[in-house]
């Protein structure tokens, strides 16, 4: 194949991340696909448009600091509300 062609560059992209492509094949832990972390990302995404009317970049900033917070406890299996009280009464 020549390598200015479609299938040419092709080859050669797989040829350059063969190890890449194939790390999932050596490594049980690796998923073939990656629709875990697009479902943790998703409520994050929808919630943006609800961050466009916050009143200051203040409360923009807190409010994604406290989602991300919550998004990392579930992402943990810890239960939010358990985890937001304990964090939010220690942390002062």
């Amino acid at each position: 194949m020549l390598p200015k062609t479609a299938i040419g560059k092709a080859l050669h992209y797989l040829a350059n991340r063969w190890r890449t492509l194939t790390v999932f094949v050596t490594d049980s832990c690796i998923p073939l696909n990656d629709n875990q972390a697009v479902n943790a990302i998703r409520p994050f995404a929808t919630s943006r448009r609800n961050w466009l009317f916050s009143q200051t970049p203040r409360g923009t900033y807190a409010i994604v600091r406290i989602y991300n917070l919550i998004e990392t406890a579930r992402t943990n299996g810890i239960e939010p509300y358990t985890y937001m009280v304990k964090v939010l009464t220690k942390l002062p």
